[in-house]
């Protein structure tokens, strides 16, 4: 089977809420109408106001937001959440991320034609 996801955009969060960086990447994936999937998951959060609060994201399209029971910690969620992606290129994000740019996704997306990494800052 081809796979058809041509970027994983994956979020770790612990005690914090992403709500609004998922809803401005998702803005970007529907006007770029590329095939993306968004995947959120909280490393056992203590604070249930920033669960509740993350649970929209699983209403969101392209999008997956989930909960871990015990914390993995930092190389542990990311290692997890690259397990499950299917998207060609993976694109990490910090929670607190901000999308300072409405091409940001466009930007990206072009760098990754002209390199096999991309670290920015």
């Amino acid at each position: 089977m081809v796979n058809d996801v041509i970027l994983s955009i994956l979020i770790p969060t612990f005690n914090y809420s992403c709500v609004e960086l998922v809803k401005q990447l998702n803005q970007q994936i529907t006007a770029l109408g590329i095939s993306c999937e968004i995947i959120v998951a909280d490393d056992a959060s203590t604070d249930m106001s920033c669960r509740l609060s993350n649970n929209e994201i699983s209403l969101l399209p392209h999008c997956t937001y989930i909960e871990q029971n015990e914390n993995m910690g930092r190389a542990g969620i990311r290692n997890f959440l690259a397990s499950c992606a299917k998207g060609q290129w993976l694109l990490f994000l910090d929670c607190d991320a901000q999308v300072i740019s409405s091409h940001f996704l466009a930007d990206y997306l072009h760098a990754s034609n002209q390199a096999s990494v991309i670290c920015g800052g």
